[in-house]
This record gives structure tokens, C-alpha cells and sequence, in this order.
């Protein structure tokens, strides 16, 4: 029980330091699914490292595994494509309002990674997804 409060509250951490997650958006990102996936993810990361013929792509991709993991990846990555789109229709309507200053996203001196790397985005608009 202590590991999966460990293993939730890190990955909430990380959630809203990377992302910018506020902690009613965490909880709803951070769930039993979402903890799953990442722990089974990793599993099955370590599982390939450790069997010899898993390590090349053409064999690794016809078993289960490669097909379990696409999966937790997909969820994984959809939820993280659905902060990034949330964060950015946020400081659209600011953009839109006049009241949008990139130094003051947010309302602590933190700034999440994710706004940082959007502020690039929008200064050069060559750096993509």
C-alpha cells in the first residue's frame, strides 16, 4: 500500500511540474489506469532488455508484449496530448483576452516545463511537437 501512495503521489509530482497540472487536473490524470500503465509499462521495458532475441525490433514487434506495451503507451501519451491541448486553448483564450503574459501563467513564481517549452514554440515558430 505504501509503494502505490509513493508511486501515485511521485507521478503526480511529476505531472505538475512537467505539464502544470493543477491538483483537481491530477487526479483525473493520474489514475489506477494511468499508474497501471506506467508500472506495466515499465515491466515490460525491463522484460525485453532481459530476453536476448526481444532486442531486435523485427522479432520484439510479432509478440504480445510489443502489443501490450503499445498500448499503455497510447493511453499514456493520450493523456499527456490532452494536458498539452488543455494548457494551450488556456493561454489562447488569455492570448484573446489581452491578458496573457508569458512570465505570469501561472499564479506562483513556478513555471511549469510545459508552459517553458510552449514560450519557445510561440518565439520560433520552427520548433514543432
Amino acid at each position: 500500500a505504501l509503494h502505490k501512495y509513493i508511486a501515485m503521489t511521485t507521478l503526480e509530482a511529476i505531472c505538475q511540474t512537467a505539464l502544470g497540472a493543477s491538483d483537481d487536473m491530477t487526479e483525473d490524470l493520474v489514475s489506477l489506469e494511468y499508474h497501471k500503465a506506467f508500472r506495466r509499462g515499465q515491466e515490460l521495458i525491463v522484460d525485453r532488455l532481459m530476453t536476448l532475441p526481444y532486442h531486435l525490433d523485427f522479432i520484439y514487434h510479432l509478440t504480445s508484449a510489443h502489443k501490450e506495451l503499445m498500448t499503455y503507451k497510447d493511453l499514456m501519451h493520450g493523456l499527456s496530448e490532452k494536458m498539452i491541448q488543455k494548457r494551450r486553448r488556456e493561454r489562447q483564450e488569455l492570448k484573446i483576452n489581452g491578458t496573457f503574459n508569458s512570465s505570469e501563467t501561472t499564479t506562483t513564481k513556478f513555471r511549469p516545463f510545459l508552459d517553458v517549452l510552449l514560450d519557445i514554440q510561440d518565439a520560433d515558430p520552427t520548433v514543432s511537437d
